[in-house]
């Protein structure tokens, strides 16, 4: 193990300069490489990484500047290669890194199937030190990926776990783990990538997580009208769903939505439909089967969600949506009128108003229709 600089560092690195570094380990180890520090002129200096001992080997990865707190790159065999290039203007404060051999224990790889198991080295036995292990989970088709950690645990301070949306690490980072908590994640497309990093010393029991592949679903709505269903309806949906539609107007507009058909594993998969742009907003409730079920959201947003379990799996639903002219309201005044939307033009299509006309003291409402058309 050991460390090296730009030429200066922590001083700025001279103009004009070339420099290259072959890391080479010995017998069945890998070398685990570790930016602690990066500070360069983006523009126009840069590290570069090789896997294998020149630069003729396949590139891993350009450096310009600092990025997810540290960037960490491993060797398929015994070598890697690092070349630091500097122009003729601006130098800048440059980098620092630390390798490190990695023992023979192999760990990491590509996960295929629809749904599995991966552990940290050794689990659930203490993993070892000077581990870097990396797992790409890979779907097909139009699936994505489901990514649960059942168990963690790690020498908080020093070694991790990153969880990264795409097919390396180059992609954008969805979490750093360093203790057990809820955690869950899910790709975007059909890949996620798993890193697991711990230090020279005190190693614990490590990691064990499932992932399955989800058929892909949901998304943002904005047409004014239209309708969703669950996937592959009206056949059965397939377990492990897990669906967010958001369905977006604009101006003075609010959503309406109706349920015309719905038929679910009542015990363990549900509808949700939340009263805004993300299932952080209000609740409105929560569907397990068919009832006259309708909902109007406050503002210009409804969010639903759909989930499925790992079992049991039914026809699922069907629903419409429509925006409407926002109109109705709470009328206190003690005389007073009111019209339907646009009046005394045509009113609009799919009208839904409400209004409320409340009194005070021991005093009826009396109400006359001046006017229907």
């Amino acid at each position: 193990m050991g460390e090296f600089f730009s030429p200066r560092y922590p001083n700025n690195y001279s103009n004009n300069v070339q420099c290259t570094w072959t890391i080479h380990s010995t017998g069945n180890r890998t070398v685990g490489l570790t930016f602690a520090d990066v500070d360069l002129e983006t523009c126009c200096d840069y590290i570069r990484v090789y896997d294998g001992p020149s630069t003729l080997q396949p590139l891993l990865g350009e450096i310009r500047e600092y990025r997810n707190k540290s960037s960490t790159f491993k060797s398929s065999n015994d070598d890697l290669t690092v070349i630091f290039y500097s122009d003729a203007s601006v130098p800048s404060r440059g980098f620092h890194a630390n390798w490190v051999f990695l023992g023979e224990e192999s760990c990491g790889g590509n996960l295929t199937d629809s749904m599995g198991e991966f552990f940290s080295p050794r689990y659930p036995n203490n993993y070892i030190n000077n581990a870097l292990c990396t797992w790409t989970i890979h779907s097909t088709r139009n699936r994505t990926v489901s990514l649960t950690f059942t168990d963690v645990a790690l020498e908080k301070c020093c070694d991790y776990i990153k969880v990264y949306d795409g097919p390396s690490t180059l992609h954008a980072l969805l979490g750093e783990i360093r203790e057990y908590r809820n955690q869950s994640f899910k790709s975007s497309y059909n890949d996620l990538t798993v890193l697991f990093y711990s230090d020279h010393s005190i190693t614990s029991r490590g990691f064990h997580a499932n992932w399955v592949f989800v058929e892909s679903c949901g998304g943002n709505l904005t047409d004014s009208m239209g309708e969703l269903f669950s996937p592959r309806y009206p056949n059965n949906y397939p377990d492990y769903s897990q669906c967010t539609w958001t369905i977006h107007s604009t101006g003075n507009r609010t959503v309406s939505l109706t349920f015309t058909d719905v038929d679910l594993e009542k015990c363990c998969d549900y509808i949700r439909v939340y009263d805004g742009p993300s299932t952080l907003h209000p609740l409105l409730d929560e569907i397990r089967e068919y009832r006259n079920q309708s909902f109007k959201s406050s503002i210009n947003d409804l969010t639903v969600l759909f989930y499925s379990d790992a079992s049991v799996t039914n026809r699922g639903f069907h629903a419409n949506w429509v925006f409407l002219e926002s109109c109705g309201g709470n009328l206190t005044d003690w005389m007073g009128e009111f019209f339907s939307p646009r009046y005394p033009n045509n009113y609009i299509n799919n009208a839904l108003c409400t209004w409320t006309i409340h009194s005070t003291r021991n005093r009826t409402v009396s109400l006359t229709f001046t006017d229907v058309a």
